[in-house]
């Protein structure tokens, strides 16, 4: 069957809800995640070991614990992983390398720039700032 014939949700979706991360201490990380960027908890499940932040936007980060016996899922390249919106990369990169946030190097693209980081278990995430094309 052709893709633009492959049925959809009848409803579709709006919007990606949540970007879940996996990892060893769910209260350290919230906490890490909280001071660092700034996340509010908008949701715990203390028994399952998840704690949903809020960002600003609609996008939230779902933290959730490994179970005895898991292990994080970590490579030179992660199969997933967010990227954060941001209006000023280099002031971010700063702000974050100041907290002891682990942060590589800035790139620099034609319309873009942004940055990799890790939190305190590894997990990958980038920082991107958009730019408008100068005329």
């Amino acid at each position: 069957m052709p893709l633009h014939e492959v049925r959809r949700p009848s409803r579709g979706f709006a919007r990606i809800d949540t970007i879940v991360i996996r990892v060893r201490d769910v209260e350290t990380a919230a906490a890490w995640y909280s001071q660092v960027l700034g996340a509010r908890e908008v949701f715990a499940d203390r028994a399952e070991r998840l704690v949903v932040l809020g960002l600003p936007g609609e996008t939230s980060i779902t933290l959730w614990q490994l179970k005895a016996g898991e292990e994080l899922q970590q490579g030179p390249v992660p199969a997933a992983f967010p990227i954060l919106a941001s209006s000023d990369a280099a002031s971010d990169r700063e702000a974050l390398e100041a907290l002891g946030v682990d942060v590589a190097p800035m790139v620099e693209a034609e319309h873009m720039r942004f940055f990799a980081c890790k939190d305190l278990d590894g997990n990958h995430m980038e920082v991107c700032e958009v730019r408008q094309a100068t005329a």
